[in-house]
C-alpha cells in the first residue's frame, strides 16, 4: 500500500466513497493551508466530516509498529498490493484507499457474507447508499469500479496472502455488475446464490441489459430498445426470460401502471417471457420459490426437489434480505 502519513481504509473508506458518489463531499472543506501538526484534531475532524462518520476513523498501517494509537483513530494492520488512493489532504498526507483494497479489507472483518456481496453490487452498480442523509440512497450514478477490476485486485491480494483476499475471492462469483437499486441487489443476490447456500439457484442473468424490441413493439413504446432488470438467455430454441422489479416508489401511480402494462405487452410481443416482481412479492418467500421454478422451467433447467436443509437455509437468507431492509452495511458507521 501507499506510504501516506494517514491512510483511511475499511468502513471509513467505504463511507468516504459513498459521499463522493452521492455528491455530498466538498473537498474544499478538508483543505489545510500550510502544514499542521500531524494527527491534530483539526485534520481528523475534517477527515471525519468528509467521510460523514463519527470517530473513530479507520486507518491502515502495514506493520504493528506503525500504528498511530490515537483516540480518534482505529488502527488496522493490513498489507495488500499497491493501489491508487484518493487524497483528502495533500499537504498533510491524508489519503483514502480505493474501493478494491477496501473490499478486501472489509472481507477480513466479521462483516456478514451477504452484506459484503451487497457492497460489491453497490460499488459496481449505478446507485449508492447515503445513510447520513434524508435521501438514504442516490440513483443514476456511474459505477465506482467493475467486477473485473475487483477480481484483478483480489487475485493480486490473494497471491501475497493479504488478509480477507481468500474470502473475497469466494464471494465475487455471486456478484453481477449493473444493479440500479438496493432492491435489485437484494433480488440479484437471491437469484445468484446456489440453493445450497440459501439462494434461488438461478444464475446466468444479466442486470439492466439493453434488449432490442420487434418493430411493432418498438412503435408501441416509441423506443427501439429497453433495459431489462434481469435477463436470462434462453438456449436450445427457448425464449429469453426477463424479470422486472416494480418498486412501490416508482410503479404505483396510475400513469406508471399504464406504462408498465404497455412495456410488458411490447416485451412479450418481441418474444420474451416476462415476470413482474413487486415489493410485496419479494417479501413473500413462497412466491419467490414458485417464481424461481417457473423461470427454471422456461429456461429448460432440470432441478432436483430442494431438501429441507436447503429450504431452511433459504428461509434464513430470504428473511435477512427481505425483512432486514436489505443488506450492504446500511446502518452503523458506514
Amino acid at each position: 500500500m501507499r506510504n501516506a502519513e494517514m491512510l483511511v481504509g475499511f468502513e471509513s473508506a467505504l463511507a468516504f466513497w459513498r459521499a463522493v458518489r452521492a455528491g455530498d463531499l466538498d473537498l474544499s472543506e478538508t483543505h489545510i493551508y500550510g502544514r499542521a501538526a500531524w494527527g491534530s484534531h483539526e485534520i481528523l475532524d475534517r477527515t471525519l466530516r468528509a467521510c460523514h462518520i463519527d470517530a473513530p476513523l479507520d486507518v491502515v498501517s502495514s506493520a504493528a509498529g506503525e500504528r498511530h494509537r490515537r483516540k480518534l483513530l482505529r488502527d488496522h494492520v493490513w498489507r495488500g498490493p499497491g493501489a491508487p488512493a484518493a487524497q483528502i489532504d495533500r499537504v498533510n498526507g491524508v489519503e483514502v484507499c480505493s474501493m478494491a483494497p477496501t473490499f478486501v479489507q472489509l472481507a477480513s472483518t466479521s462483516v456478514d457474507d451477504l452484506d459484503l456481496i451487497a457492497v460489491a453490487y453497490e460499488i459496481t452498480g449505478s446507485y449508492c447508499l447515503a445513510p447520513w442523509s434524508e435521501r438514504s440512497c442516490v440513483y443514476g450514478i456511474e459505477p465506482l469500479t467493475t467486477v473485473e477490476e475487483l477480481a484483478g485486485y483480489v487475485m493480486a491480494a490473494r497471491a501475497v496472502e493479504s488478509r480477507g483476499a481468500a474470502r473475497a475471492l469466494r464471494l465475487l462469483p455471486f456478484v453481477r455488475e449493473g444493479s440500479a437499486s438496493p432492491r435489485e441487489t437484494d433480488l440479484a443476490i437471491m437469484f445468484a446464490l446456489p440453493r445450497v447456500r440459501g439462494g434461488l439457484g438461478l444464475d446466468g442473468f444479466r442486470l439492466n441489459k439493453e434488449v432490442e424490441l420487434a418493430g411493432r413493439a418498438a412503435e408501441l413504446l416509441g423506443h427501439p430498445s429497453i433495459r431489462a432488470d434481469f435477463l436470462w438467455k434462453g438456449r436450445g430454441g427457448r425464449r429469453d426470460v426477463m424479470a422486472e422489479y416494480e418498486s412501490n416508489e416508482w410503479h404505483l401511480t396510475s400513469k406508471a401502471i399504464d406504462r408498465d402494462a404497455r412495456r410488458r405487452e411490447a416485451v412479450v410481443s418481441s418474444g420474451y417471457a416476462v415476470h413482474r416482481i413487486t415489493n410485496e412479492q419479494l417479501l413473500d418467500a413462497g412466491h419467490l420459490l414458485t417464481l424461481a421454478e417457473e423461470i427454471a422451467c422456461e429456461l429448460g433447467r432440470n432441478r432436483h426437489r430442494p431438501s429441507k436443509r436447503m429450504l431452511d437455509r433459504y428461509a434464513f437468507v430470504h428473511d435477512k434480505i427481505a425483512f432486514g431492509s436489505g443488506v450492504g452495511l446500511k446502518e452503523g458507521r458506514a
